[in-house]
């Protein structure tokens, strides 16, 4: 299960990077938590060096929220953007599966095309009404972008504001007629 990304960095692969990037089916809980202990070294030797301050600050820095995902969609990083919108802190999102992170989005629209841009290796985007787990709700507006590791880098940001005025206009719009 490798996260190696070769945008920046060294272009190093994980230690123990074997190129497997089968999909867990669950059914062998003691492989699962062997994997499980080895994300936080995956994060830490990628060559997507998040810690690189000047790279560190241009990704916290962005107005979009930001998430890498390795091939097998586990969170590998995320920006301050996303920790701002989503309400958590970077611990308890990173190195979790995206599936178990954020419940019931596997089998919906938004799984269904993270999946295509990572099976087919093409940029997807979705405009997407979606609920924070505190409740919230924001209209967001996606980018997935294939890594030349084989992971996801995925963009959004909220654009809840342009929905209301949208709604706003269209009311008014038909106020008028």
């Amino acid at each position: 299960r490798s996260a190696a990304v070769t945008v920046g960095g060294n272009g190093r692969r994980p230690a123990g990077a074997d190129g497997d990037d089968a999909m867990s089916t669950g059914e062998d809980d003691a492989d699962d938590a062997c994997a499980l202990r080895s994300v936080p070294d995956a994060i830490r030797e990628t060559a997507f060096d998040m810690a690189t301050p000047d790279l560190r600050a241009i990704i916290d820095g962005m107005s979009e929220g930001f998430a890498l995902f390795d091939a097998d969609f586990t969170i590998l990083d995320v920006n301050a953007e996303t920790l701002r919108l989503d309400g958590r802190s970077r611990e308890e999102i990173v190195g979790k599966s995206h599936w178990l992170a954020y419940p019931g989005i596997e089998d919906g629209p938004l799984g269904i095309l993270y999946k295509r841009a990572m099976r087919d290796r093409v940029v997807v985007s979705r405009e997407h009404r979606y609920q924070w787990a505190d409740g919230r709700v924001s209209w967001l507006e996606m980018r997935a972008v294939p890594a030349s590791s084989g992971g996801l880098a995925v963009f959004f940001r909220d654009v809840s504001d342009r929905h209301e005025a949208e709604e706003r206009f269209r009311d008014l719009a038909e106020n008028i007629s």
